[in-house]
């Protein structure tokens, strides 16, 4: 995505979304920003995209957001800084309106094209003269200014008028919460020489202000302190005093010379932890502890300081004055201390929600283990919060390479050429895909460069289209899908990143609770029965950004070769694939050594002043703090090898049904098989009715359930069971036999109702000519496109069964 642009701009994927989020976040744009949405269901904005553009000229850029993307923009922008639903937004050409939502103007799609037209060019029309005002006044007061301040203190005024000038102005002090323009904006030097607990961002003066004068404390000094103060408010007088309501918010503690952010007070804990519980925290932080005597943490907090750059902040949390104040303030649940890391995410969602993890270690022999895991948690939080894009461009430069390998989990090792290297850290691409999914070696890509953390952010190639990447799918493959939810009655398969199908569960398993047979996240081959490729068959999009596909599929019928998933990338290996035997075998956790008392870390427990009995109480409850880790370290391997063995139970149990199901399709109970037994169709299908009442009604109950041949069949029945595919043959005499029985009225599943003209609940109901009414039931659910039974229920109980249909055939 390319702005400002001469022509509109049709958002594509996420990472546009995420190019867009950064762009209006820019304290300086060239031209007015408008983001048109695609209502639901339609694949073209309530405007013409382009016609708009041709109206406003060089005034505004013009912004196409897809219906499937305008979650993704809400989770980037807020609900409030948001577009969806048809509506137009026009954002003004400075990061204002993070402040001031009010500024963003929203044009709802009310009246005709033409209208929406007009309101727009009227919004931006009236930004323009805003703007024009603005700039006259700020002349105006620059000129005044001038005149009224001395040349000795001028640019202390302007200093501080640039400061206040921000439209996030900074918190009052004490709070340690700079806005979009504090101290942190100024470079590290700013942020370490006026720590955010002095109050120094809001003393109203700066140091430059007094040095002109002196020494002395004579009436001058702040006489003239007075002067530049008026000049500095009345440039900046339009900002507010505090934070915003919604406006982001920065860290504001100071840095050490390789931009870790430093917590060695308690104060500055206090600082921090404001910070996270903020709903207005613009950056996932890492938080670093350490044990006492340690003299750094137990994860390289330089080196994710340097590979999370622009994306995450990453703080030391420095002595037990601090530890104890941050965990103080911190939800229950959520602390940290000794030789432990965290990473928050942005907002505070987490503080309701949960689910923050906790990376420790012993020695620092697990410092790259605790390193990397820290390291792909934060660049995932970073990713899922749109910061991957944060990072000035002006420290990048754009570079081509070509993958060669992937020396750790989660990063890509690119060669540049001339001996230069890259890495491309997996988890800031995409958080759908396995990093080891993404790439092949050989593969060419282009990304922005950072000089100092070696990270390249990748801008090509781009992830192929759902639509395009699943057009080779066709009814009778089997494809591999991966489980994204699992209900008692269905599930959700994922065929691609944004693309999903729900699979009910007489099609997934045969078990009355699918959530003993399935787990989230594993791979699992799926048949394609029949694809819906309709006009409105990629219009349909779920509350997180999917489209939800209404193609028929079966996990039980998946008896073929599985056929490989489409790549993530153009060129680039499948994005998953089902695990082979070797893969679904057990690992063996990770076997660490734990020392069982480190005499340093006890030495520096025990203060001079214990006396024996004192020391030893420490000693034994340190020897008890040892054994509990370790304990604990057990307690998770065995866990990870419990949830292993579960999984590969599940799946053998799945391919055990899926065997049987093959194996029943055409036998009865004892073996037969029962095709082909009958010259006429009519009695075959009787006599497949008759095997599903002796297999699936029990002796006990046969009695007070017997078996009457009390049906006939309409003319169209017959003709219709064999256009209608992707329906069991057997499911339709099972789901006959119910009919007969009159148990389609206790079973919900079957969705017994009468049969209208139409899908409108006001259409007439369907009758015979003698007045019987018609009904229908599902022959499968949970699917717009499930196949339905009509039949006709006559006044002597009798039942005619006149057609096997689709969900949108009203025909009796």
């Amino acid at each position: 995505m390319q702005l400002p642009s001469e022509s509109a701009v049709t958002l594509r994927d996420d990472w546009d979304v995420n190019d867009l989020a950064s762009y209006l976040r820019r304290s300086q744009r060239s031209r007015i920003t408008v983001v048109v949405s695609v209502p639901q269901r339609q694949a073209k904005p309530p405007v013409d995209a382009d016609e708009l553009k041709r109206r406003l000229g060089a005034r505004a850029d013009v912004v196409v957001v897809p219906t499937a993307l305008t979650y993704k923009l809400t989770d980037a922008l807020g609900r409030t800084g948001s577009v969806f639903g048809g509506a137009a937004r026009m954002y003004p050409c400075d990061d204002g309106w993070l402040a001031d939502r009010y500024r963003t103007e929203l044009i709802q799609p009310k009246g005709s094209p033409n209208s929406m037209l007009g309101a727009i060019e009227q919004a931006v029309a009236h930004e323009l003269r805003r703007m024009d005002e603005r700039e006259r006044r700020r002349r105006k007061a620059t000129t005044a200014s001038a005149h009224t301040v001395p040349a000795s203190v001028s640019s202390a005024a302007h200093t501080q008028a640039t400061a206040q000038s921000s439209t996030a102005r900074p918190a009052p002090a004490g709070t340690g919460i700079t806005g979009a323009g504090g101290a942190e904006d100024a470079g590290t030097g700013a942020a370490e020489t006026m720590p955010a607990e002095t109050g120094a961002a809001n003393t109203g003066t700066t140091e430059a202000g007094t040095a002109g004068t002196g020494k002395g404390k004579g009436k001058g000094r702040a006489k003239i302190s007075r002067k530049a103060r008026k000049a500095a408010d009345r440039i900046g007088k339009t900002s507010p005093a505090t934070v915003p309501a919604g406006a982001p918010i920065q860290l504001g503690l100071p840095q050490n010379g390789a931009g870790v952010f430093i917590a060695d007070t308690a104060a500055r804990a206090a600082t921090l932890a404001g910070y996270l519980c903020s709903p207005q925290s613009s950056m996932p932080v890492v938080i670093a502890t350490r044990n006492v005597g340690m003299a750094t943490a137990l994860a390289d907090t330089e080196e994710l300081a340097k590979m999370l750059r622009g994306a995450a902040h990453v703080v030391d949390v420095i002595g037990s004055d601090a530890t104890s104040e941050l965990n103080a303030r911190m939800p229950k649940g959520v602390q940290t201390f000794g030789n432990a890391c965290r990473v928050i995410p942005a907002g505070a969602d987490w503080v309701k929600h949960g689910g923050v993890k906790l990376f420790w270690g012993w020695t620092m022999g697990d410092r790259g283990r605790i390193t990397d895991a820290v390291l792909q948690e934060a660049a995932r939080l970073s990713f899922s919060n749109s910061y991957s894009t944060n990072m000035a461009a002006g420290s990048k430069r754009a570079v081509s390479g070509t993958v060669m390998g992937s020396p750790a989990e989660g990063r890509v090792l690119v060669s540049l050429g001339r001996g230069l290297y890259a890495t491309i850290l997996t988890t800031l691409v995409t958080k759908d895909v396995p990093g080891d999914r993404l790439f092949t070696k050989g593969m060419a890509v282009t990304g922005l460069f950072d000089e100092d953390s070696r990270r390249l952010d990748l801008t090509a190639p781009r992830p192929r289209e759902a639509r395009e990447a699943l057009a080779g799918y066709a009814s009778g493959m089997v494809v591999p899908a991966r489980v994204t939810a699992v209900r008692r009655d269905s599930c959700t398969l994922e065929l691609f990143p944004g693309a999903v199908v729900e699979v009910p569960a007489e099609d997934a398993g045969l078990g009355a609770d699918l959530r003993w047979e399935l787990t989230v996240g594993a791979v699992v081959p799926v048949a394609v029965i029949e694809r819906d490729d309709g006009e409105d068959a990629w219009s349909d999009v779920d509350t997180k950004g999917n489209v939800r596909l209404h193609w028929l599929m079966s996990l039980l019928d998946a008896d073929g070769t599985v056929s490989p998933a489409p790549s993530y990338f153009p060129g680039g290996p499948a994005w998953i694939a089902i695990p082979d035997a070797s893969e679904a075998a057990v690992r063996q956790p990770e076997q660490r050594e734990l020392a069982t008392v480190d005499e340093r870390q006890l030495a520096a427990l025990i203060p001079d002043s214990a006396d024996t009995a004192s020391a030893q109480r420490i000693r034994d409850l340190y020897a008890q703090l040892v054994q509990t880790r370790q304990e604990l370290v057990a307690a998770e391997r065995q866990r990870d090898v419990t949830a292993a063995q579960l999984e590969r139970a599940k799946q053998r149990a799945l391919e055990q049904r899926r065997s049987m199901r093959q194996q029943s399709r055409h036998r009865s109970a004892a073996g037969v098989d029962l095709q082909g037994r009958f010259a006429d169709p009519r009695q075959q299908l009787d006599f497949e009715v008759y095997m599903a009442w002796v297999t699936r009604i029990p002796a006990a109950e046969k009695a007070d359930k017997p078996f009457k041949r009390d049906w006939a069949y309409g003319p169209d029945f017959f003709a219709s069971l064999e256009a209608v595919q992707g329906v069991d043959r057997e499911k339709v005499a099972h789901v006959m036999l119910e009919v007969v029985l009159g148990l389609d009225r206790e079973l919900a599943s079957r969705g017994l109702h009468q049969l209208r003209t139409g899908e409108g609940g006001g259409d007439p109901k369907r009758r015979t000519a003698a007045g019987d009414t018609y009904w229908r039931v599902y022959l499968q659910t949970n699917t717009p496109s499930a196949r339905r039974l009509h039949y006709v229920r006559r006044a002597d109980g009798s039942v005619v069964f006149t057609r096997v249909g689709l969900h949108d055939d009203f025909r009796g």
